[in-house]
Formats: structure tokens, sequence, C-alpha cells
């Protein structure tokens, strides 16, 4: 550990240590969720490894790639359930769009016969 550590100093320490460890948190988050700045986390993080190091193979922390096989689960779960409410809200927003084009075609058959104007271009090549 450090020497000449406060409470509080120490307190921070543990929960960003078994933050990084347990829930893999990136060090901006941690920024974010504590008053330390990145560089205090990241020095406290590599000596929180040279400790378990020490230790042995068996008190290694896990690495956020290396997290339990619930926790990707639900993750990818999570996933799927935005992706899908995401292609229901674009699927609707398709349908309205093509609405919304096939009104604009209306309007226009509507003005062609009531106004007797060809309004839409003509096809094929000038002579």
């Amino acid at each position: 550990m450090f020497k000449y550590q406060t409470e509080k100093q120490l307190l921070y320490y543990n929960k960003i240590t078994q933050l990084r460890t347990e829930k893999g948190l990136s060090i901006r988050q941690l920024c974010r969720l504590f008053p330390v700045s990145d560089s205090t986390i990241k020095r406290w993080l590599r000596n929180h490894d040279e400790e378990h190091l020490r230790k042995g193979p068996k008190a290694m922390p896990k690495s956020p790639g290396n997290r339990s096989s619930s926790a990707p689960k639900t993750a990818e779960s999570e996933l799927i359930r935005t992706l899908r409410e995401e292609n229901a809200r674009l699927k609707a927003q398709a349908a309205g769009e093509s609405m919304r084009a096939d009104a604009y075609e209306e309007m226009i058959n509507i003005a062609e016969r009531r106004f007797n104007i060809p309004i839409r271009k003509k096809r094929g090549a000038k002579q």
C-alpha cells in the first residue's frame, strides 16, 4: 500500500480498485465517479496490480475481458433490445415517409387534373 494515506484516500483506493477489477469500469468512468485525477487512478491501479503479482497468480484480479459469463449475456441482451426498439422506430418512420410520398403524389395528380397543367417532368430526351 501507500505511505501517508488518509482514511479517505484509502477508501477511494479500495473502491476504485474494486470497481475496476470486478465491474471493468474504465479510468474515465472512475474519474467521473470519484474526485480523483486520472493520473492518480492510473498509479493506484498500477500499484494494485503489482501487489497482486507479488501475492501470486491466485490473487490476480479479473481482467475486464474475463468477467463472468452472465455480464456479457446481459449486455448482449440489452444491445439486442435496443436494436429491436430502433428497428421498430425506423420501420414506423419509413411507413410515415411512404404515406407522405403517396400524399404528395396524389396532390400532384389532383392539381394536374383540376388545372390541366403538366407538373411532372417529361420523360425522354428533348427534341
